[in-house]
């Protein structure tokens, strides 16, 4: 079974089904069941494609018979994710009678039935979706073709939209109309601008958004509603993560949330990745999370809010400090992949009214971009808590981060300014280990402006109280 979406996934069975003729006596075989929705649609779908007119009181029995009759016979089942509760009476019931035949299944969802290979088609690679964006637009515009100037916009176009074979095309159709820089553009009313114009395509090959509401409508409503709250996260989840912000509470025997996930993996919604061994991720392509967003309605503030929480623990003084012993290598190899659900984290925070949740994210945010640059997107970052309600502590701790991100960035005197405020913060509140931590900092600063005493001074200061606080 090949589990895809679009039209890519019946181009590429065709195409392997053509090339593997020689080794299928009985011929290869293709059926269409884009309309089927019943067994009897299976039935009649396939009748009609191995040519068997069905007279039979059990038409399961007479087309596995005409299979079997067949010898060894490839057929191709195409778009068959509508049907798949009838796979073991249809499928399972064939291979069973006709152990010779193979079948070649497309489709968003698993059949589940013995026998059963699994082939996950991945979005195009890179410079395919490319070539296939060029060829669909010379098709609709004539003349149109690959320049040194377009090729760039053109990679980013294919890049927004995950190589996706069905939106690449219909993107490329838009030539006729608007050059590749006006379209990429527009991508952030991709369901309006992907919209194809040919009459032979079904509903769901017509439009980005008609093949996406194919796949949603194939979801029983919990699976509906863990994707739609999944839209949250930018970057993916761990099951963790997934675990603590979709609520399936509203529903009888709330589901567990774990199975849901794997449900959304089989309908090819969610992708399983593994940045790094032992580390599994699932996430979305960024057109179904849009989709998804959009069907989260109301309840995106009180979602957002659940993701915002989560992740504000990565920003708790004893995470980030943990991240520097001996035995935090995994953590550390897993804060970076959390970057942009902190950086989402932060507005959800601001959004919901909830501005320590959302400071907490920044922090965590903020190590980050001072570990790794740029520094200038830090600073944005937690600039957006200025003036914001917090505790005195917090407040502390974000100019503290945000002055050492000002020294990096080369903006001394306004790093020594977010310095100072941080250690006045930190005495007035009796945080003595925040007090340590802007000392030192200071102590930076000034040994970068060759202001040995001060620096030597506020090294010694700092020292005294590491080794106060143990």
């Amino acid at each position: 079974m090949l589990g895809a979406g679009g039209t890519g996934k019946t181009r590429l069975a065709q195409r392997l089904g053509g090339t593997q003729l020689g080794d299928f006596p009985g011929g290869v075989w293709f059926c269409d069941l884009t309309e089927a929705r019943s067994r009897s649609g299976i039935l009649s779908a396939m009748g009609a494609a191995l040519e068997v007119p069905l007279t039979s009181r059990d038409p399961e029995l007479q087309l596995a018979d005409a299979i079997l009759g067949r010898g060894r016979v490839a057929i191709i089942l195409d778009n068959f994710e509508q049907v798949v509760d009838q796979a073991a009476d249809t499928v399972g019931r064939w291979l069973q009678r006709a152990p010779e035949a193979v079948f070649l299944v497309t489709s968003r969802a698993l059949l589940r039935i013995a026998g059963e290979e699994v082939f996950i088609l991945d979005p195009l690679p890179v410079a395919e979706a490319v070539s296939l964006f060029y060829d669909r637009a010379g098709a609709a515009q004539p003349g149109f073709g690959r320049t040194r100037d377009n090729e760039a916009v053109v990679t980013k176009i294919v890049e927004r939209l995950d190589c996706m074979s069905l939106a690449v095309e219909l993107a490329a159709a838009r030539v006729r109309m608007l050059p590749p820089e006006q379209i990429l553009s527009r991508l952030s009313e991709r369901f309006k601008l992907l919209r194809g114009q040919r009459r032979d395509h079904t509903a769901r090959q017509a439009t980005l958004r008609g093949a996406i509401d194919w796949s949603w409508e194939l979801l029983k409503p919990p699976e509906q509603t863990a994707l739609s709250q999944l839209s949250v996260f930018r970057g993916g989840s761990t099951l963790k993560a997934a675990e603590a912000v979709v609520d399936l509470g509203g529903f009888d025997d709330e589901p567990w949330v774990l199975d849901v996930v794997g449900a959304l993996v089989d309908h090819s919604l969610l992708r399983r990745i593994e940045p790094h061994p032992g580390h599994v991720r699932y996430r979305m392509l960024e057109s179904i999370r849009e989709y998804a967003a959009e069907k989260l309605g109301d309840a995106a503030v009180v979602t957002a809010l659940r993701h915002s929480s989560h992740f504000a623990s990565l920003g708790d003084e004893a995470y980030i400090e943990a991240l520097d012993t001996h035995d935090s290598v995994e953590r550390r190899k897993a804060l970076p992949l959390e970057l942009e659900n902190l950086l989402a984290g932060a507005e959800g925070g601001l959004a919901a009214e909830e501005p320590e949740v959302g400071a907490a994210c920044a922090l965590a945010a903020g190590h980050l971009f001072e570990l790794h640059g740029p520094s200038a997107d830090g600073i944005t970052v937690l600039e957006r808590f200025t003036g914001q309600p917090v505790c005195r502590n917090t407040q502390a701790r974000l100019l503290q981060k945000s002055g050492r991100l000002l020294e990096l960035a080369g903006r001394t005197t306004e790093a020594g300014e977010h310095l100072r405020q941080a250690l006045a913060i930190a005495r007035e509140v009796g945080d003595r280990r925040l007090e340590g931590i802007a000392l030192g900092n200071l102590a930076i600063l000034h040994l970068d402006q060759s202001h040995i005493p001060e620096a030597l001074e506020h090294f010694q200061q700092a020292l005294a109280i590491h080794r106060e606080m143990g």
